[in-house]
């Protein structure tokens, strides 16, 4: 530097910038919130990690992302601000309103149209009494499957953990921001797997509107309605399978096979113990070890089966 005087904030710049690398607040980041860091050019030893295990999730890169242009937002009105700018007080304001107008404000000018509709609209809802009547639909058919990827989509909701997948590259465990499921459909160019996008956020007839279409066009899918996913399930219920396995399809963790169902004759709880004919269907997970700990897995299947009670 040109000035000796200079060295010493350099130095205090480096030790600042050091400083917040280490104070980083997240210990892990998902796939997503990794690329939006740098294409938004944020600071990530500034961001709030809410994920499980200290985990940058997408959503709150996005929270992040969504603050700062508010503030952007906040300084640029701020910088249009004029003190040779008069703005002309609106006949609401000079009735006695105790409405404070800004310094700097902008006027959007209006088309008579647009006035009269305002007016007229404002006017209707101010003069008529108005009844608001909704209807839901029923006795839409939905299949044993459509309430396992329900049920699914619910515990991996419960269970964080199982929806996830081990990055080879880091040796770590990470954590998907949805929960996508993935359905094995047979077609004639062979095995399909179509998505069903955040399942958990979906109704159970919704699911099935949806399979119904999805296996209908299963050969003719386009890649991103195939290719992802963070949890498959093979249903094979409507054979005569009883149980089998699956292969887990990476870098997914699981995959959730379904046998059909049976009827057995067992003591029924609630009912003084009285023998009963019930159905039961066997279900097998196939999972990675790296991932699907004993811990975790035994929480996901006791959150599934919480499920298939309370349907």
């Amino acid at each position: 530097v040109e000035d000796p005087g200079d060295i010493g904030s350099v130095k205090n710049s480096v030790t600042s910038d050091d400083a917040k690398v280490q104070k980083r607040s997240f210990t892990k980041i998902s796939p997503s919130a990794k690329l939006l860091i740098p294409e938004h050019g944020l600071d990530a030893s500034s961001l709030q990690a809410s994920g499980p295990y200290g985990t940058l999730l997408k959503g709150d890169v996005l929270a992040a992302i969504k603050s700062e242009k508010a503030s952007s937002r906040s300084s640029s009105h701020t910088e249009k601000t004029s003190p040779s700018f008069h703005p002309q007080t609106s006949p609401a304001v000079s009735q006695g309103s105790n409405l404070e107008l800004s310094d700097s404000f902008e006027d959007l000018p209006n088309t008579q149209i647009r006035k009269a509709i305002a007016r007229r609209l404002l006017e209707l809802k101010q003069t008529a009494p108005h009844l608001y009547l909704s209807s839901k639909k029923h006795n839409i058919k939905v299949s044993v499957n459509d309430i396992v990827i329900k049920a699914v989509a619910v515990a991996l909701k419960n269970v964080p953990e199982a929806n996830s997948y081990w990055n080879v590259e880091t040796e770590e465990i990470v954590l998907f921001d949805a929960i996508d499921i993935s359905i094995a459909v047979a077609t004639e160019k062979g095995l399909m797997t179509p998505i069903v996008r955040n399942a958990d956020q979906k109704s159970i007839s919704a699911i099935s509107m949806e399979v119904k279409e999805l296996a209908e066009r299963a050969g003719k899918l386009a890649p991103h309605e195939f290719q992802g996913g963070t949890f498959s399930i093979s249903n094979l219920g409507m054979f005569p399978v009883d149980q089998f396995c699956a292969i887990i399809n990476t870098p997914l963790a699981g995959i959730l096979v379904v046998g059909r169902g049976n009827q057995v004759v067992e003591l029924v709880i609630g009912r003084n113990e009285i023998p009963a004919v019930v159905t039961k269907m066997n279900l097998t997970l196939s999972a990675d070890h790296r991932v699907f700990e004993g811990k975790v897995g035994c929480a996901f299947f006791s959150a599934l089966c919480s499920n298939f009670r309370d349907i």
